[in-house]
């Protein structure tokens, strides 16, 4: 038993399915929704939730995203994998909430 990456944001794999991100998440659960109720089900949902995506930016792949970005979320990703988060200082202007300090990014 292993694991066969691919580029597709939703994977069926019976009796697996799985979803390639957060959003692809909701894609995956609009798949299902059309497995199970049709497209016509499916869609309507989509549009109760109103999802409609459209990113800010083209960097949501490794193959889109520049040196620099890839960087940045290398340190993103190992400043999140080390023991005890980041947690920048509580203040009047964060509501006195604590918060996750990203790295500085050069």
């Amino acid at each position: 038993m292993g694991v066969n990456v691919c580029p597709r944001r939703v994977v069926f794999d019976e009796p697996f399915v799985s979803g390639a991100g957060v959003s692809a998440g909701i894609d995956m659960a609009l798949a299902l929704a059309e497995r199970v109720h049709g497209p016509a089900a499916a869609e309507a949902i989509q549009l109760v939730i109103e999802y409609d995506p459209q990113p800010p930016f083209d960097a949501g792949a490794p193959h889109k995203a520049s040196d620099q970005v890839m960087r940045a979320a290398g340190k993103i990703l190992a400043a999140a994998a080390s023991p005890g988060p980041p947690l920048g200082p509580r203040t009047a202007e964060n509501g006195n909430q604590p918060h996750i300090a990203p790295p500085a990014i050069t």
